[in-house]
């Protein structure tokens, strides 16, 4: 961790994490900085059990000075299917910014979407 004019930031990070089965997850994380910080996770034909593949991408975006995102657009095919395809906006304070989010899930047959609530 680096400090400057008292302020500490952690360092950036990324790096790899192999499924059981086959494939992987590549992660990155910004380190947090005066302004927030940013993680982001793909996966890629990731699976543990050989049955379930994830494929996609997640995206955490925190900035400490106006507003946070978090994206997602994950794909699931083998033996279940599912997707989603989302984002959500809220504030600093963690209150939902309704007009800025967006997307749907489905799993088992059933598709939730964000305008429907």
């Amino acid at each position: 961790m680096r400090e400057i004019n008292n302020i500490k930031f952690e360092t950036e990070t990324n790096g790899t994490i192999k499924g059981n089965h086959s494939g992987k997850i590549i992660y990155y994380n910004s380190g947090f900085s005066a302004r927030g910080q940013t993680l982001k996770i793909t996966h890629v034909n990731y699976s543990d059990d050989g049955k379930k593949i994830y494929n996609g991408e997640e995206e955490f975006i925190g900035d400490i000075t106006s507003k946070n995102i978090s994206k997602s657009n994950i794909v699931l095919s083998g033996s279940e299917s599912g997707q989603n395809n989302f984002t959500i906006t809220f504030t600093t304070t963690s209150h939902l910014i309704k007009e800025e989010n967006e997307g749907f899930a489905s799993y088992g047959g059933k598709t939730i979407r964000e305008e429907d609530h």
